[in-house]
């Protein structure tokens, strides 16, 4: 019979011996219980005092051997409890309410994305020909990566989507461009925002080419400035002295139309002197211009859209990509040969270097000598990181959901979808630990709100939730936390662990503030993982310290270590165990009066001999009560070796953990992983799977972090192309279809993606579980009032420090005084659009201006020498968008050199950090430019000069916006378009930026600066109204009208798209206009907005045009030529029936006006729409409106 781990039989006792007895648990199947599991409690040899043969015993399946053999416990009492959890546990998974179902396949969907992403990684990375070369000892190569493949993919992509090439143009240089059928376009916009995952910068609009000849430079200033008069997006480009290439862009073929009307005009009146008519009927003269002029327009359904290689972001982001493998293995293939090359050992993107390894370096050699390395691929033996860390997620996936009785609490698989079910806690268990706390406190300046969620998380059976807002002490209050469980158990396991290596350090190092060493830490991490203060944990260097032989782990992590910067940075003497000496010292001091004694006792302990050493170290060791580890390298199981061997292999974890608290048990059975308390810091940024990597190994879990700060980090345009990428690479049909439907779900619910999981958790577990600190120790009060809003639900957000102590002391006419700790310096300046980024280039030069003020200020050199260190000193200037650094690194390298220092990140990355002084650029504004130093149009943008803009972007967030605003201890700067933003609310319906803009206006210290008043005022381009164009009509387009009671059949408006053709409630409409010359198309976003806004607003709306003339198809006797419409303007309305079907709508309204109401054959015209476009059209009358 085959037997389960935990199944409770009944066993026949068949021999007794001093390690045990052997029972008979079934047919020629025997089993040992051990002596340490017998009950009642025995000891070695006195198993026959309570057992004897011929007993029948219950007794539960502890171990199933490789070879067959059962190991049995008499200790059952536990396992039947436990056996009744699991069987609870089974039936709330089978039981789960939709939004847990939900969260599971979030859970299940981000897995899947993490092993793409890291199939991804794993694709052969092309070399250029011949770059490959050995270094004169020929132990190291160097080559260079050919970007080029970015380009090919991004060709690949234009033939795919719309069947063309892609060329390079032959008068620009740098430029290619490819053509097709802007009507075809149903979404150029979201190809041109993928485009720069390859490194490709896509014209959003096709363009006109205009090729000026022969113009000298006068000539060429005055076609400079009346074309830019009349298009403001237009780009000059100076090929040599006798040529310029002009483009001109246009959003749709009626635009097209337009300008094939107009240039012709606009260029001669420009060579011929025609002044130009100006506002109020007035004139501005030019002088004639020398030139001839050649213009390119694009043929039918072949609009021309030019492109360039984006070289800064391919160097920025594959640059980045590449420091990722540091230290990676790399193999390289010949046919079907492998051969190892070796480690990455330095990286100047493009340019790489490796050293190479002894078993294949001949063939290596050899290699690059006849110039055959055409590509390089990571070894996937050795990139463990990634490749375990995407198991570990299935394996606790498939835990957690599958098999709860593989944990180490079952309940684990309960409380994870739903918080509300960890068991709660009586107040009196708080009020008593809270007492116990205050008897014995690590740091005695705790305030009240951390008490209280250390001792809910410290009474806890198996979960607790702690809210940590910036700046409110987190690591000091971890600590403490893990102070008060080793108070409650001093041999209880307890794992401190976070996503991010610096966190779990810091915790740690608070840790040594205590005269008592009763918690003993060991750090468990890749040499080169540790931060300096990480390094007093470490076991290699405690076994260093003591003189004991490390093992090859060791070596290899000893190696690692020292060569990086942080252990340069390390003081050996803050090793844990020198300070236990120096604390065992310090408390001798009660003890011993004579000063000779004292100082031969300090002697003996700072020096102590190697065998004392070593015992010192066994002590520690044996011990040891807290482990620190990162969440992606906790698990026990090697899962690459396990696959390549086809059994079980321990982790690198677990062996550094039984090396700690050795391969057995008391009992004598197996260390396994398990602690009796997992501390999980910066949950809130860590998914639903990673943040389960852990806690599968607890008995009970105190998850840390802020729903208020940022999500899981997750970028939706880089996961979108990669998935998409592996989506055109694979042969399977089965793997293809399961990355569409991926790549679909992220689109549609992305903002679910990124929803952190700690705040589910937060919201619904019990109070009695749940701690929120409320005092934060960084910003001055005036900052702590911008960022309180985010907290008044949790409680609020109080100010625990001394507003003395967070002066700054800095005094700048028209920028800051000593009393001013938060400034929004008002931008008005248009956004730009930068692939799938933005910039603003008002918000670059109010920085540089901030900046040049710091730099030149007696009071700012001051203020920075009275602080002590250079992170004191630096600047932290933050943004939310990529390419708005890319701007601002200019001016940063500038005043740097001037003596500043600037630390610039994005947000994303700024988190955990703090600086003095904070700098906020927003960047999104209300209105946006197409290109960087755009020129306003105020013929078509009478207020700003630019189109309008109400979108928000990666600044709609909340999270960020807290993270940006929480960072600053003494000033923040704010620099964004306050309307703007003042605009926006939040779902919940809370103006959270007027409430930041408000706050800092209506505070007696703060400060609002103009900068459009500030700044030099603009000369404002003057009103210019283009060269007359003549207006030609052959036929008079009102001769006839509708008759509402005999024309009917022409009446009709509505058309039903829904799949019978039945009408909906709350239908999603659209409006479908048939005029002279153009076909509109309006479909409502929100028709629920649409209905309750106070006035008409086209943002509300999706709109498309087309111009195909109508009109032109009227003959002299106003008879519509069929051929002409069918040919001309029937595509048209088929096309715009495509787009709504695809947005999904239920119901269009057509209208059609002057052309189709004056054809005298329009009843034909109408049925034509109605049979071979399945359109319905009411002709509109003289007399009705649109």
């Amino acid at each position: 019979m085959a037997y389960t781990v935990g199944q409770i039989i009944e066993a026949k006792i068949i021999n007794i011996k001093d390690f045990g007895a052997f029972v008979e648990i079934g047919p020629f199947q025997n089993g040992l219980i051990h002596f340490s599991q017998v009950v009642p409690q025995i000891g070695y040899g006195n198993v026959g005092d309570v057992l004897s043969i011929g007993d029948k015993v219950r007794c539960a399946v502890s171990e199933i051997k490789p070879d067959g053999k059962v190991s049995l416990t008499m200790r059952i009492r536990k396992r039947i409890d436990r056996k009744h959890q699991v069987e609870q546990v089974k039936k709330d998974i089978a039981n789960m309410s939709d939004e847990d179902t939900n969260l599971r396949s979030i859970w299940m969907v981000l897995t899947n994305i993490q092993h793409y992403m890291l199939k991804y990684m794993q694709l052969a990375i092309p070399l250029k020909k011949g770059s490959a070369s050995l270094n004169p000892k020929g132990n190291k190569l160097t080559a260079q990566i050919d970007s080029q493949i970015h380009f090919d993919n991004f060709k690949n992509e234009v033939r795919r989507l719309f069947s063309t090439d892609v060329v390079r143009h032959r008068i620009l240089s740098g430029f290619w461009y490819f053509e097709t059928d802007l009507d075809l376009c149903s979404n150029i916009q979201q190809f041109v925002d993928s485009c720069s995952n390859m490194y490709v910068s896509v014209r959003p609009n096709p363009i006109v080419e205009i090729q000026i000849k022969d113009a000298d430079e006068t000539s060429k200033g005055i076609i400079k400035t009346r074309l830019q008069n009349y298009y403001s997006q237009l780009d000059f480009f100076e090929i040599n002295e006798n040529l310029m290439v002009v483009t001109v862009p246009y959003e749709n073929r009626t635009a097209l139309e337009d300008l094939k009307e107009e240039l012709g005009y606009a260029l001669n009146g420009i060579r011929n002197g025609v002044p130009d008519l100006a506002e109020e009927g007035g004139q501005t003269t030019f002088n004639p211009a020398r030139f001839v002029y050649e213009i390119n327009y694009p043929q039918d359904g072949a609009d021309r859209f030019l492109l360039t290689l984006d070289n800064e972001a391919l160097l920025d982001k594959e640059g980045l990509r590449f420091g990722g493998l540091y230290g990676q293995r790399f193999i390289i293939k010949d046919g079907e040969n492998e051969y190892k090359l070796g480690k990455l050992s330095k990286i100047e993107y493009p340019n790489v270097t490796f050293n190479l390894l002894p078993e294949d370096c001949g063939k290596i050699k050899e290699m690059a000598e006849n110039d055959c390395i055409t590509a390089i691929i990571p070894d996937m033996d050795d990139m463990t990181g990634e490749i375990e860390k995407v198991n570990r997620l299935r394996d606790s996936f498939d835990r957690i959901t599958e098999h709860p009785e593989d944990l180490v609490n079952p309940q684990l698989a309960s409380y994870l979808f739903d918080a509300s079910k960890a068991t709660k806690l009586e107040d009196v268990a708080i009020e008593q630990r809270v007492e116990q706390i205050k008897k014995c406190q690590l740091n005695k300046s705790l305030n009240e709100s951390q008490i209280q969620a250390i001792a809910k998380a410290v009474e806890a059976k198996d979960l607790a939730i702690v809210q940590g807002p910036p700046g409110t002490g987190k690591s000091t209050a971890i600590a403490e936390l893990i102070w008060q469980l080793v108070q409650q158990k001093s041999d209880g396991r307890i794992l401190l662990t976070s996503e991010a290596n610096l966190a779990v350090d810091n915790a740690l190092d608070r840790l040594k503030f205590s005269l008592h060493n009763i918690v003993k830490p060991i750090r468990v991490a890749a040499g080169d993982k540790f931060s300096a203060e990480g390094f007093a944990y470490s076991q290699v260097e405690m076994k260093k310290w003591a003189g004991i032989e490390m093992s090859d782990i060791d070596t290899e992590d000893n190696a690692v270590a020292i060569d990086t910067d942080e252990y340069k940075s390390f003081n050996p003497q803050e090793l844990v165990l020198n300070r236990w000496m120096k604390n065992i010292y310090k408390r001798s001091q009660l003890h011993l009066q004579r000063e000779d004694l004292k100082r031969l006792w300090f002697d003996f302990l700072t020096d102590l001999p190697s065998e004392w050493r070593k015992e010192v170290y066994q002590e520690y060791v044996s011990h040891c009560n807290v482990i620190g580890a990162t969440c992606s390298s906790i698990s026990d199981t090697n899962y690459s070796a396990t696959e390549a061997k086809g059994k079980h292999r321990d982790s690198r974890f677990i062996k550094r953990f039984r090396a700690i608290f050795g391969e057995t048990e008391k009992n004598g059975y197996p260390v396994f992983l398990r602690f009796n308390t997992v501390i999980q810091d910066e949950a809130s940024k860590a998914t639903p799977a990673e943040l389960s990597l852990p806690l599968v190994y607890g008995e009970k879990a105190v998850v840390i972090g802020d729903h208020r700060q940022l999500p899981p980090n997750l970028d939706r345009e880089d996961i979108l192309f990669k998935l998409h990428m592996q989506r055109l690479k694979t042969d399977s049909r089965e793997e293809h279809d399961q990355i569409e439907q991926l790549e679909s779900y992220v689109r549609k619910n992305f903002d679910i993606l990124e929803k952190s999981h700690f705040e589910r958790l937060f919201r619904q577990i019990d109070s009695s579980l749940r701690g929120t600190f409320d005092t934060q120790y960084r910003m001055h009060n005036d900052i702590n009032r911008v960022i309180e809003q985010f907290y008044v639900d949790d409680g609020g957000l109080k100010c625990g420090v001394a507003n003395e102590s967070r002066e700054h002391g800095i005094d700048i006419p028209n920028l800051i005084s000593p009393n001013n700790h938060v400034i929004w310096i008002n931008t008005s300046s248009p956004e730009v659009r930068d692939g799938t980024s933005r910039a603003n280039r008002g918000e670059v030069e109010a920085i540089e201006w901030v900046l040049s003020q710091l730099s030149k200020s007696e009071s700012f050199r001051s203020y920075q020498e009275s602080l002590p260190t250079n992170e004191d000193r630096e600047i932290g200037l933050i943004t939310f968008y990529g390419s708005q650094l890319k701007r601002l690194k200019g001016i940063v390298d500038k005043e740097t050199k001037k003596g500043l220092n600037i630390k610039m990140s994005s947000v994303d990355r700024f988190q955990g950090m703090e600086r003095n002084i904070i700098i906020v650029s927003m960047v999104r504004s209300n209105s946006i430019a197409q290109k960087w130093g755009q020129k306003p149009d105020y013929n078509r943008f009478p207020n700003v000069g630019f189109p309008a803009q109400k979108e928000y972007g990666f600044a709609k967030s909340p999270n960020r916006l807290n993270v940006a605003l929480s960072r600053a201890k003494r000033l923040l700067i704010i620099v964004g378009n306050g309307e703007h933003f003042s605009n926006y609310t939040n779902p919940q319906g809370q103006a959270i930026y007027r409430n930041v803009f408000d706050e800092v206006k209506n505070n007696p210290n703060g400060r609002i600066i103009e900068w459009n008043v500030r700044k030099p005022k603009q000369e404002r381009v003057a009103k210019i109204v283009r060269v007359p164009m003549p207006i030609q009509r052959s036929v008079n387009l009102n001769t006839r009208d509708i008759n509402a009671e005999t024309d009917k059949n022409l009446r009709i408006k509505e058309t039903w798209l829904t799949p019978d053709g039945q009408p909906v409630e709350n239908p999603h409409f659209a409006v479908l206009e048939l005029s002279t010359k153009a076909v509109k198309l309006l479909i409502g976003r929100d028709e629920e907005t649409i209905k309750t806004a106070t006035r008409f607003d086209f943002n509300n709306f999706i709109r498309d045009a087309a111009k195909p003339e109508a009109g032109k198809g009227l003959d002299s006797q106003n008879v519509m030529n069929m051929e002409y419409f069918r040919g001309r303007v029937l595509p048209v309305i088929r096309r715009m029936k495509q787009k709504m079907r695809f947005e999904g709508v239920d119901v269009v309204y057509t209208v059609a006006t002057a052309a189709y109401r004056t054809a005298k054959n329009r009843d034909e015209v109408i049925e034509c729409i109605r049979r071979e476009a399945g359109i319905n059209v009411r002709i509109l009358s003289k007399k009705c409106k649109i």
